[in-house]
């Protein structure tokens, strides 16, 4: 089955720089994000905040996995923070491992658009941030208020 290229669109919004990609992620989308994006990260003033809006991505090439952990890398070096929006669980798993070889801490990745704003907005750690969610999640499942099921 042929896969249609990404399409590809990088907006600003106040001290935002939103990356929106579709279809699936091959090397000519990643040459679309490095001609479109970096560009606008040199030229903006101050370190601004990078979203990568995945939900629209069905699939990504495995050979591009190099060069989107260069990419990341290069962005990491210019953006405050970084996020991974993304939908589907083998995109999300695609974000975590570039965040994890691009060894990032100012990353990380979202299942919707409230998780997103709340890590480019929050100045907490990612560990603590993600040990919230965590816990909200699980009290969500359980029905219970408490962390960690209601369990003492």
């Amino acid at each position: 089955m042929p896969e249609t290229a990404s399409t590809t669109r990088v907006l600003q919004s106040g001290h935002r720089l939103t990356v929106y990609l579709s279809d699936c992620i091959d090397a000519r989308s990643v040459s679309e994000i490095e001609r479109q994006l970096l560009p606008q990260l040199s030229s903006t003033d101050g370190r601004p905040d990078v979203l990568f809006d995945l939900q629209a991505v069905r699939t990504f090439d495995l050979d591009v996995r190099a060069a989107l952990v260069a990419l990341h890398r290069t962005v990491a070096g210019r953006a405050r923070r970084t996020v991974y929006l993304a939908a589907r669980a083998h995109i999300r798993g695609l974000a975590l491992w570039l965040i994890h070889f691009a060894e990032d801490p100012a990353s990380s990745v979202a299942m919707n658009t409230a998780q997103a704003e709340a890590w480019l907005t929050q100045g907490k750690e990612r560990v603590t941030w993600t040990l919230e969610r965590t816990e909200q999640a699980l009290s969500n499942l359980t029905g219970s208020g408490k962390p960690h099921g209601g369990r003492p």
